[in-house]
């Protein structure tokens, strides 16, 4: 109590009670600024590689922003509790190098009164990523195996930007095409194919893509168009063809198996 000139002020010190809501708070506030958050640790580990499929054309732009959130909450499983550690593991350490325990200690608060929050905190947080496991994390893996199974499926018509070399195993097929306009018109059509040893190139300086020009194929036209055949056994062939079609078969995305991560851990 301090008097002065005609008035006194009063100053009440906080009760025990009191003293413990502050500890908490403060605790809390120490917590929560070391506690680093999930996105920050994933970094651009989540988007790297589907940025690198992205650029090659493996992957449409909205598939690589759906693998890129189930990449993310894939992560969450393990980032979650790691978080939780490191964040418990900067806030305690910055009330000891404070000397903030040592008062907490004097005013008769013992550490398991400390820890009894964490505790509950770590209680809860183990029952999330229980659940997590269970349903969130081989829901979020069917989902990405089932994108990668469509756009492996997706044909070579539906993915091939202009500028770049396309090679696709299955077919032994390489691809290349110099400029793509509006409405489905190429520019410079270079085709290599290989298969077991016998070489066969198409080019053609224009063409057109007709998309879903039936329901199984797509239709590409080169105009004045010329081949070369190469076969172990027999005589070379070169040709100008002037106009040729060729079908593309429109992919279908084969159905997913049995997948580890996909399955619970029950």
């Amino acid at each position: 109590m301090h008097e002065g000139a005609g008035q006194q002020t009063t100053t009440l010190l906080p009760g025990r009670h009191g003293l413990e809501l502050c500890i908490d708070k403060l605790r809390h506030t120490q917590c929560r600024e070391n506690f680093p958050g999930p996105s920050d640790m994933l970094g651009a580990d989540a988007i790297g590689k589907q940025s690198m499929d992205a650029n090659a054309g493996l992957l449409l732009p909205a598939e690589v922003v759906q693998l890129t959130f189930l990449k993310a909450l894939i992560s969450l499983e393990v980032l979650l509790p790691l978080s939780l550690y490191l964040g418990i593991l900067a806030g305690l350490g910055r009330l000891y190098s404070d000397s903030e325990i040592y008062a907490m200690r004097s005013s008769g608060i013992s550490e398991m009164r400390l820890l009894r929050p964490i505790m509950l905190l770590a209680f809860f947080l183990a029952l999330l990523i229980g659940l997590f496991s269970l349903f969130a994390r081989p829901w979020a893996y069917s989902e990405t195996y089932r994108i990668k199974a469509v756009a492996s499926a997706g044909s070579e018509a539906d993915r091939i930007k202009a500028a770049r070399f396309y090679e696709f195993d299955d077919s032994g097929r390489t691809v290349f095409v110099e400029a793509i306009e509006e409405g489905g018109a190429l520019k410079g059509v270079f085709i290599r194919t290989l298969i077991d040893g016998s070489l066969q190139v198409i080019n053609s300086p224009s063409g057109t893509l007709k998309y879903q020009a039936k329901a199984s194929a797509h239709q590409l036209i080169l105009d004045n168009a010329r081949i070369y055949k190469r076969v172990p056994d027999g005589a070379d062939v070169f040709a100008d063809l002037g106009r040729l079609t060729l079908s593309i078969p429109v992919g279908e995305a084969e159905a997913v198996g049995y997948k580890t991560k996909s399955s619970s851990t029950v």
